[in-house]
């Protein structure tokens, strides 16, 4: 007997939403944002189905690029946080990763090694390729424009050992098509490009794709839509033409008829107010489906919408049926997919997709197919 709750990844609505991404942007190369164990996906399948799309690939840190590798992928990897420790630096640069340099300490890191192990290998030295990141006004990672400047002076200093990819930011309000900060980003952006010769120039995410689209540059990095999941303020992804990559799924594994004052579920915080029926569900917040989903939060079961009732629990959770006494045990029920948006379901718990998709654990299996249309 097998526990019904499944991730079932489509491969082929993967393949998809990375060619429409493609699509829209036009000459820029598009790479692929693979990140977080592939946005819960599972890094190691999603990379494998990237590789044949796109030259690079892009993860947050070594441990994600490791475990593509240990995969069997060979394109270059991009390292959108670089390193976090001098010790992570002869793996990455003897494993084509790129890294992305947004402080002193890593500037300073790879010139110590550098000249430490490298002086007389200049073969290995011209294997070592860098970004370097401009902080826009995100404030979070990246350098201001006379400190980036320092550090393309420094890495110039190296010589042959480093050769800059090029210069890249990220932008905090992409998702808001109407902006003014995210305007003023694209402005500063623009600037310092006009003032600077620095290779490549990337600011386009998922959102900066769809939102502004005039903003690719040369080189792309999407990433949650290539999942099927909105980065667009109020439209969901199917609105947006993209494909759901993960159906979450279960089955019912009971049901009760309920009389008008039951309540159902800890906390007694949802009351039956007529006679129906409710379904229980093989899925809860141990799985990764979110605890604090309000009562009325979509699920489809057999392909009608129904809803949430009583408070998520770690390994059940419990709908509506109404007065569908049709539907038993064995039921199959979509949490989000094709029929109920993941967007949906996170609008309904007031966070985004992005949390839900990767916040689903390891208890719960992940099935790889290729049906997509």
């Amino acid at each position: 007997m097998t526990r019904p709750a499944v991730a079932s990844i489509d491969l082929k609505a993967f393949a998809d939403n990375l060619r429409y991404a493609d699509l829209l942007a036009g000459t820029a190369e598009t790479v692929a944002v693979v990140k977080a164990d592939g946005y819960g996906h599972g890094i190691v399948e999603i990379a494998r189905t990237a590789a044949h799309q796109v030259q690079r690939l892009a993860v947050s840190c070594p441990e994600e690029a490791l475990q593509i590798r240990k995969a069997g992928v060979k394109n270059p990897i991009i390292l959108l946080e670089g390193i976090f420790c001098a010790d992570e630096l002869a793996w990455c640069l003897t494993h084509n990763c790129e890294l992305v340099l947004h402080s002193d300490y890593q500037v300073s890191a790879l010139e110590s090694y550098l000249r430490d192990y490298l002086r007389d290998d200049r073969a290995a030295c011209s294997a070592v390729q860098v970004w370097l990141k401009l902080n826009t006004g995100m404030n979070r990672l990246g350098f201001d424009e006379p400190t980036l400047l320092e550090m393309k002076s420094r890495l110039a200093e190296l010589g042959g050992c480093v050769h800059l990819q090029g210069v890249l930011s990220h932008v905090a309000c992409a998702d808001d098509a109407e902006s003014s900060h995210a305007v003023s980003q694209f402005q500063r952006f623009a600037d310092f490009r006009s003032r600077c010769s620095h290779g490549l120039s990337s600011i386009a995410n998922s959102a900066t794709l769809l939102n502004y689209p005039k903003h690719c540059y040369q080189l792309i990095r999407p990433g949650i839509m290539l999942y099927g999941s909105s980065p667009v303020l109020g439209r969901t992804g199917l609105e947006l033409g993209l494909k759901p990559v993960m159906t979450l799924k279960s089955r019912v594994i009971a049901t009760r008829k309920l009389k008008p004052g039951d309540t159902v579920g800890y906390g007694a915080t949802w009351i039956a107010d007529k006679e129906c029926y409710m379904g229980v569900v093989a899925m809860g917040y141990g799985d990764g489906y979110p605890r604090h989903a309000p009562n009325g939060t979509p699920v489809a079961v057999q392909g009608r919408q129904v809803q949430l009732i009583g408070r998520v629990s770690m390994d059940m959770l419990t709908v509506d049926l109404g007065l569908m006494s049709d539907i038993g045990v064995g039921a199959e029920v979509e949490l989000w997919g094709n029929t109920v948006s993941v967007d949906t379901v996170a609008d309904h718990c007031q966070t985004i997709g992005y949390e839900l998709l990767t916040g689903i654990t390891s208890r719960v299996p992940r099935v790889y197919t290729h049906q997509s249309a």
